[in-house]
């Protein structure tokens, strides 16, 4: 199960609650960043495993 659409984010973000300090865009930031670190880490590993091959 994910998230399909940007409707979705949003309301899955507004359901989350996490009050007025929070706002929409730094969340989506946040979570572009972690994303990228994921994807970065996983080109990573890849390298590493055909190295080891």
């Amino acid at each position: 199960m994910g998230i399909g659409s940007a409707s979705e984010y949003v309301d899955f973000f507004i359901n989350l609650n996490m009050g007025q300090k929070v706002s929409l865009l730094s969340f989506v930031n946040n979570e572009k960043l972690v994303l990228k670190q994921k994807l970065e880490h996983k080109k990573s590993s890849k390298r590493t495993n055909q190295k080891r091959n």
